[in-house]
């Protein structure tokens, strides 16, 4: 193909080459934004007992015994509302030899959320039979687990329950997000739950990442390489 002249610009494209401009400005635009690495830690108080688990997709499971509880628990990689991966609590049962309760303190994490200046919401329900507080966190200084803000807060929720709460995060920079359940059983007791923290449909769930001027570029060749394309076959 000659090259030809169109706005003051010469441009020299093949179709082959115009294919793969096409495929980079398509991946470019489409691509994530960068997240950090979502991260639970189980704890029943004492120093030995402590287990930190993370994923980078947002799937964590864990299918064991911490101290004298054992439990099942896993998330679900965060997905159109939810600004951290769905938790679900499948079992947890405290066998404890004496009369003396337990507590299991369960905290998942994620940084660099996106800044968001809409309201963020939380859903815990399930069933126990000890209590259970769920509170959740934001943390403008982006750390991990941080509780610079409290958004909401549940506690003393027993037998079936249902728990919600509400709370606006206005960051101009992204944050950390944290949610920790705390849940007191004695001998014999058991619980399970599933838990969600979502931006309403009301608010902006992640404020998308501007558009740069070398992405419009990229753009601008590329339909300038689909009109010399086309002008080229209809000569042909």
């Amino acid at each position: 193909m000659n090259g030809k002249l169109m706005s003051g610009i010469a441009v020299r494209v093949s179709s082959g080459t115009l294919a793969a401009l096409l495929v980079g400005v398509l991946a470019l635009t489409s691509a994530p934004s960068a997240r950090a690495v979502p991260t639970m830690t189980i704890s029943d108080g004492s120093k030995k007992g402590t287990v930190t688990l993370n994923n980078a997709s947002g799937l964590i499971s864990f299918n064991g015994s911490v101290g004298k509880f054992s439990l099942s628990l896993s998330t679900s990689a965060a997905s159109g509302l939810q600004m951290l991966p769905s938790f679900s609590l499948t079992s947890l049962n405290y066998n404890s030899p004496g009369n003396k309760g337990g507590t299991l303190t369960i905290s998942l994490s994620d940084t660099s959320v996106h800044p968001n200046d809409g309201s963020i919401a939380s859903q815990i329900s399930g069933q126990t039979s000890g209590t259970i507080s769920y509170s959740t966190f934001g943390d403008t200084s982006n750390r991990l687990f941080g509780n610079g803000i409290l958004l909401s807060s549940k506690g003393g929720l027993n037998g079936n329950f249902n728990g919600a709460g509400s709370a606006v995060l206005k960051a101009n920079n992204p944050f950390s997000l944290t949610e920790t359940f705390v849940i007191q059983l004695t001998k014999g007791g058991s619980t399970h739950f599933s838990a969600t923290i979502t931006d309403p449909p009301s608010g902006a769930l992640v404020a998308p990442v501007p558009e740069t001027g070398s992405t419009l570029a990229f753009l601008g060749l590329a339909f300038l390489g689909l009109e010399v394309l086309r002008r080229r076959l209809a000569t042909a």
